[in-house]
């Protein structure tokens, strides 16, 4: 069984993603004093992680909301007189950014392995499910909107050449103000913090050196692999579950933000990945009814997020951060549009 969102048809929700970043492994007193204000102000959420992302091969990192909201509430927040002087009064090299995404139910799908209000499901109401699960391609035939017709293509016609993320600061605002069609948002999490000794000895003998391996196989070629942009977090409240490193795979709490140039080719690459295919067949295997942590033995908790989004559903800004954060990445190609005030 797995549980997901229970919408209205013809609602939508909000992805409220925001971002204070750092120089080196902790925040500087006046990075840490803006990530205290900002806490202060993000109520009204439905539900909110906080997430610690470490740039992967830098010295730098990032603290991140993730938060999801009902529209009329965002809105209502956001145009907040507390919200609205914070943002105003930020200085040019403030370090702090925002991507808001306006999520159509007809092109977005959830699941979870627990009836959790986790993620989206924390929204209105959760149900659980049984249909369309395990084989290729069910991810794509869970979303209403999707049909042989209506494969929702990127609207380029080659992956676009990123801008590595630096520690130079682009001082002053810039919007993000052109976006391509039918980006693929993606949202993982893994929360191993009730796995029991017994689950815990068998994940490390069957799935660890598979889990690690495909994460470092997407954040190391992500071009490559169609990916816009990665950011693989974890949450420090929850704790760690082994020390081997990298941090953010050492934590229980684990969540991934993956922006894919569309579906197919976060389809593709999780199909010709020989370390996922065997992941994929192996967990399902000891993890259904019959298998080994099947019926409840198996206490880790997983869970996805797949949203297409229309390039005019995501709204970005970034102020003052550093090159190569986020969409910014892209504003020197044809990919992205982009207005900087300073």
């Amino acid at each position: 069984m797995f549980y997901r969102a229970s919408h209205k048809p013809g609602a939508k929700f909000v992805y409220g993603i925001f971002g204070v970043q750092y120089p080196g492994n902790e925040p500087t007193s006046s990075q840490l004093d803006l990530i205290k204000r900002f806490d202060e102000l993000i109520d009204g959420k439905a539900h909110l992680d906080r997430i610690v992302y470490p740039t992967k091969n830098k010295d730098f990192g990032t603290r991140i909301w993730l938060s999801y909201w009902r529209p009329e509430t965002y809105a209502a927040w956001w145009a907040s007189d507390p919200v609205k002087q914070f943002w105003a009064s930020l200085p040019e090299d403030a370090g702090i950014w925002r991507e808001i995404l306006t999520v159509d139910v007809g092109r977005t799908q959830n699941a979870v392995t627990a009836e959790l209000k986790n993620g989206v499901n924390g929204l209105d109401g959760m149900e659980g499910f049984t249909e369309k699960i395990g084989y290729w391609g069910c991810l794509r035939d869970r979303l209403a909107q999707s049909s042989p017709e209506e494969k929702f293509p990127s609207s380029l016609t080659q992956m676009p050449q990123r801008v590595p993320e630096t520690d130079s600061i682009r001082r002053g605002r810039t919007t993000i103000t052109r976006l391509p069609d039918n980006i693929m948002f993606l949202v993982e999490g893994q929360d191993h913090s009730a796995m029991t000794p017994e689950e815990k000895t068998y994940w490390f003998e069957e799935f660890d050196e598979l889990v690690t391996g495909w994460m470092h196989h997407l954040g190391d070629n992500a071009a490559d692999n169609g990916l816009l942009d990665v950011r693989m977090g974890y949450v420090p409240e929850f704790g760690r579950f082994r020390d081997l490193g990298p941090v953010n795979l050492d934590h229980n709490r684990k969540i991934e933000l993956f922006f894919w140039m569309d579906m197919s080719k976060f389809e593709r690459v999780g199909r010709v990945h020989r370390g996922h295919v065997k992941l994929r067949k192996k967990f399902m295997e000891a993890y259904c009814p019959v298998g080994k942590m099947g019926n409840g033995v198996g206490k880790i908790t997983l869970w996805e997020e797949t949203s297409i989004m229309k390039g005019n559903e995501i709204e970005a800004e970034y102020v003052g951060c550093r090159e190569g954060t986020g969409f910014m990445a892209y504003d020197a190609t044809d990919a992205v549009d982009s207005m900087t005030v300073v």
